[in-house]
């Protein structure tokens, strides 16, 4: 099996789960399902990045100082709404640029404008300053790109599939009317990194075992100790500081610090256009 039939099987079983999201559950429940699900991903993360021996004492230092930055502002200026809006954003960017990451796609003049309409449409959505017009709008002009591209026969890579799938999904709200579109495409990132990282370890059975335990482990570490802090909240106070959503939110933006890749930036680099036109034209 090809890497590029591979890599549509995961997005679409991802998308299947997001739309089953989209359609069975509202978004109290959708919220703390990303919750419980996104501190067992953070988790995750760092032990996958200690194995790697990425965590050095350089490592150590950096994320010591952006705690202290994200934390410690928030405790300054305790505004739920910015530092919702910030997250959100930040979120956007890395979801995006993680799609094209593990679907290895190389940046485009084309992909990088892709890419912003999504972020542009997926930030509105939460921050509440769009409206179905431009919705539609950036939709279209998407599908009328795609579909140009081509019947011109011109190469349109996975990537811009996936995104052009997204621009539907974005239209799915105009049926909700409401957040639960970021909580199912939040929880479509973690399901997307699941079956990626599974397709790359089932060859090996003591790998995929290994990747398998950590997991599903990990996880239901997580919904015990949600569990736990809902049934008693005053004996399992500390746990509001890994639960409450201002406190998710910013072992999020930790979580998205230690995870940023030089390269992510590469897909959003509009200044250079000029030189991406030039390099593609065939492309345009």
């Amino acid at each position: 099996m090809s890497i590029a039939t591979t890599h549509k099987q995961e997005k679409c079983i991802a998308a299947i789960i997001m739309f089953i999201l989209l359609v069975w559950a509202n978004i109290t429940q959708l919220t703390t399902l990303f919750i419980i699900m996104g501190q067992a991903h953070f988790v995750a993360t760092y032990y996958a990045q200690y194995r790697a021996g990425k965590i050095t004492t350089a490592y150590l230092i950096r994320y010591a100082i952006a705690f202290i930055i994200f934390f410690g502002g928030y405790h300054l200026y305790p505004n739920s709404l910015m530092l919702e809006k910030f997250t959100v954003l930040w979120i956007a960017f890395h979801g995006v640029g993680d799609e094209l990451y593990l679907v290895r796609s190389s940046p485009s003049f084309a992909l990088t404008l892709t890419s912003l309409i999504c972020v542009v449409l997926y930030v509105s959505i939460d921050w509440q300053c769009y409206s179905s017009g431009i919705i539609v709008v950036c939709a279209i002009a998407v599908g009328i790109a795609y579909f140009a591209r081509k019947q011109r026969n011109v190469t349109i890579t996975d990537a811009e599939k996936y995104l052009l799938l997204g621009m539907l999904v974005f239209l799915a709200f105009l049926l909700r009317r409401d957040d639960a579109i970021i909580g199912a495409f939040i929880i479509y990132h973690y399901a997307s990194w699941y079956l990626t990282l599974f397709n790359r370890y089932r060859g090996d059975s003591r790998k995929l075992q290994h990747y398998l335990v950590n997991i599903i482990s990990i996880n239901a570490i997580s919904l015990t100790l949600f569990l736990a802090y809902l049934w008693k909240p005053s004996d399992a106070y500390p746990l509001r500081y890994v639960f409450e959503r201002d406190y998710f939110h910013l072992w999020a933006l930790m979580h998205l610090f230690v995870t940023l890749r030089p390269q992510d930036t590469a897909h959003f680099r509009l200044w250079r256009a000029r030189e991406w036109v030039e390099a593609n034209r065939a492309e345009i």
